[in-house]
């Protein structure tokens, strides 16, 4: 008989602000506000993870969150992270829930329009405070979701343990998904991505959720599990982005004759080029952000968070994209310089021609057509 839950369910949205937040400039903003800010810490100092450029925390006051009669304890937190994203995590304290319970409130939290619009209204309002720190101001429509299920209840023992990790309960929150018995092959992707750095305690990671037992450390956990899906974000905005700029670019071409006399197509290359400076200086910071260092058990949590989120998918796509986006402009170039050669040519024979014909017409007129 598995115990109730006690502990919490973390709600996150994750949107993107601008192309680059210069931190420093935030907090000094942010000091002078009402807001409660820090400078992002890991809990656990004994695991090595480094972060080049920490956060900037953002502290929301605890409020009652009302669910279908219920009264539920909230807090919240904003993470504003230097290359453009800004993350929101409302956490729901829940105590004393059987799986049944839990799947029924976890499943309406994430369908919720109200803790989504609320975490739209918190990072606009965050934004329009520290707009001037942040470079190309825009939040994209798109966002990421997750959902991470911090277990609290230490009384857990091995057994009981062994019994959640292998109860079709656990997989039907971690899929939200509680409409019949799932097969071993829905199953074996999550089974693959179960962690235990203890006996008594796991980790269980899939794409959009997660479930921690782990006492002492799970905010950590939580935190790189964050960070993951922040990398995400900027994959997919990016994607987005270069999507919208190839299409661009195609439609110049196909619209703009490549004449020496259209200035049209320097403005076509420099977006082009700018486009993809930007984006390569993006993904080198995003990826050189967090290292995990002394730890292969944090090492193997974020390896795994970043095969089940596909990150290695989308930086692909993005990279052939960044391909495609110099193979098109430069091949639009050549045309250009083509053309540019070509009338080079013509205009150096012509002066040419200018030089000679008199030379030429007056030995025809000296020697075929004397006095």
């Amino acid at each position: 008989m598995l115990k109730d839950f006690n502990g919490s369910i973390n709600f996150y949205r994750f949107f993107d602000v601008g192309s680059d937040i210069d931190l420093s400039n935030v907090l000094n903003t942010l000091s002078s506000t009402n807001n409660e800010v820090q400078t992002f810490k890991l809990k656990t100092t004994s695991r090595a993870i480094v972060i080049e450029e920490t956060p900037i925390v953002v502290s929301l006051n605890k409020w009652i969150y009302e669910i279908d009669g219920k009264n539920f304890q909230c807090d919240g937190t904003l993470k504003v992270w230097p290359f453009g994203a800004i993350s929101v995590v409302f956490s729901i304290q829940v105590e004393n829930l059987n799986f049944k319970e839990l799947k029924t409130l976890a499943k309406y939290i994430e369908e919720s329009d109200e803790l989504h619009d609320l975490a739209l209204s918190k990072v606009k309002t965050l934004v329009s405070e520290i707009e001037s720190s942040i470079k190309y101001v825009n939040i994209w429509e798109q966002f990421e979701d997750y959902i991470i299920y911090v277990d609290k209840n230490t009384t857990r023992d091995i057994f009981e343990i062994e019994e959640l990790i292998k109860n079709d309960d656990l997989f039907e929150l971690i899929l939200g998904d509680d409409r019949g018995t799932f097969s071993n092959q829905m199953k074996e992707p999550i089974k693959k991505n179960i962690f235990q750095y203890h006996t008594d305690d796991f980790v269980v990671i899939d794409w959009n959720s997660a479930y921690i037992c782990s006492e002492g450390d799970s905010r950590d956990i939580s935190d790189v599990l964050e960070f993951s899906i922040c990398q995400l974000l900027e994959l997919r905005y990016y994607d987005d982005l270069l999507d919208k700029k190839l299409a661009s670019l195609y439609k110049s071409i196909q619209t703009t004759s490549p004449s020496i006399f259209n200035k049209s197509y320097n403005k076509i290359s420099k977006e082009a080029a700018e486009i993809y400076v930007e984006t390569i200086e993006v993904i080198e910071k995003i990826e050189n952000s967090l290292k995990v260092i002394g730890d292969f058990y944090y090492a193997k949590i974020f390896r795994a968070s970043i095969e089940r989120l596909r990150i290695k998918d989308w930086e692909q796509n993005v990279d052939n994209k960044l391909k495609n986006l110099i193979t098109v402009s430069s091949l639009y170039q050549a045309e250009v310089n083509n053309n540019k050669s070509f009338w080079m040519e013509l205009i150096i024979i012509v002066l040419i021609a200018a030089e000679v014909f008199p030379f030429l017409y007056n030995i025809l007129m000296t020697y075929y057509f004397p006095g």
